[in-house]
């Protein structure tokens, strides 16, 4: 909660700016909603579909035409003002009963986009976390390894060490601090994504991971697939594409059918006006008819099977998830141990040395060790995070509160 110490202005303010400095999962998807170029364009995807889907409310409304023509062998001019109402259409039936189909398809479509941009923007958060962290532990090795080069030179200057050892050490310290350039400029380039995704610059102390993460207690399988199976986007889009598939089989058998519609015409020429009201019937004679109902019938098929393509793959996709999310956070705690182990590694082998049992490269082997399995713990993390949210939204999660959960997981707030 925001606190403003009245009392103290600058206090305030610089509370202010630590407020506006922070950012989370959540906040960086707000940002990129407004900003990313990619998802404007999903916004203005929904509205084209959603304006498509109005346009059959037309089917069934009244049709006004106004012809004038000019006959100059008859020297006569003629205006036609004609009225038709559908009465009887199939085909106009079946384009109705599409609104409703391409609505919903149109909003489950948007909402891929959303889960789209969710998935995006944790991706692009993860490269930053992955290049800082490789910055900072490389840091860290750097420091190490020159006081271990430092150490072996002072002792091979005094006798007490090899020229091997002193060398040996001075290569890993000159390689790490090569790498340094690069792993920095791979988290320059990891921000200048973040930025063109949100808009915005990354503060340089958002998204820090904690030491070490809690375990994300999950539902049974079974609770998620439930609702995988019922609200899934994906899934829902392809039934929408299948109802829309099915009902341009009956448009398409329409087109053949006689429709019946009332008509009202006047028409003036010479100066005389004529009236008609009555009923009008069209029989459609169009041999390639037939051949757009079969064309049809292939399309509603073919949608089908996607439908069910796609239903197949989210259960098996949420079922490769699930487990990966189960064992990635036990294997998070193997981890853990794992450096803690090779931290004490890195003490055994400095007093082992001191006591004249190890040798310098000894020490910095350990240390060399001792980084990578910090850099694997910081994948392992960001590859959970990864997955939960995938298996989040899969199983029809909102983004937000998909992104949220990841939050609480990866960072512990």
């Amino acid at each position: 909660m925001k606190k403003y110490l009245l009392s103290v202005a600058f206090v305030a303010c610089s509370a202010a700016s630590a407020q506006a400095l922070a950012v989370d999962l959540v906040q960086a998807w707000d940002l990129a909603r407004k900003h990313d170029p990619q998802f404007q364009a999903a916004v203005a995807e929904r509205d084209i579909n959603l304006a498509s889907a109005n346009q059959s409310l037309a089917a069934y409304l009244p049709q006004a035409s106004y012809s004038m023509t000019n006959v100059p062998t008859e020297s006569v001019t003629r205006q036609v003002i004609g009225v038709n109402q559908p009465i009887f259409s199939v085909d106009r039936y079946a384009l109705m009963r599409q609104r409703g189909p391409r609505r919903d398809f149109a909003e489950t479509t948007f909402d891929i986009r959303e889960q789209d941009l969710a998935q995006r923007t944790l991706r692009v958060v993860i490269d930053v976390i992955r290049a800082t962290e490789a910055v900072r532990l490389n840091g860290a090795k750097i420091d190490a390894l020159r006081e271990q080069s430092e150490r072996a030179s002072r002792l091979y200057k005094g006798g007490q060490g090899t020229l091997t050892d002193a060398r040996d050490i001075q290569v890993r310290f000159e390689q790490a601090q090569a790498n340094q350039v690069i792993l920095e400029s791979e988290r320059d380039a990891a921000r200048l994504r973040y930025a063109a995704l949100t808009g915005t610059e990354l503060p340089d102390d958002a998204f820090v991971l904690p030491e070490k993460h809690r375990q994300m207690p999950l539902q049974p399988a079974e609770t998620y697939m439930a609702v995988l199976e019922q609200a899934n986007p994906q899934i829902k889009t392809a039934q929408h594409a299948e109802r829309i598939s099915r009902l341009d089989v009956l448009r398409a058998r329409g087109s053949l059918i006689p429709t019946i519609g009332g008509a009202a015409q006047y028409s003036r020429a010479r100066g005389v006006g004529d009236n008609y009201v009555g009923v009008a019937i069209t029989a459609p004679l169009n041999a390639g008819g037939f051949f757009q109902i079969g064309a049809a019938q292939a399309a509603a098929r073919r949608a089908s099977e996607e439908r069910r393509q796609v239903s197949e793959r989210a259960r098996v996709d949420f079922e490769r998830l699930y487990s990966l999310v189960n064992a990635g956070q036990r294997s998070l705690d193997s981890n853990r141990k794992a450096v803690e182990a090779a931290e004490l590694s890195v003490e055994a082998n400095k007093k082992s040395y001191e006591g004249g049992v190890r040798t310098n490269v000894d020490v910095v082997n350990s240390i060399q060790v001792l980084y990578e399995v910090k850099n694997q713990y910081v994948v392992a993390a960001t590859n959970v995070a990864d997955n939960l949210l995938s298996m989040q939204l899969l199983a029809a999660s909102e983004p937000r509160e998909a992104l949220a959960t990841t939050q609480t997981f990866l960072f512990g707030r």
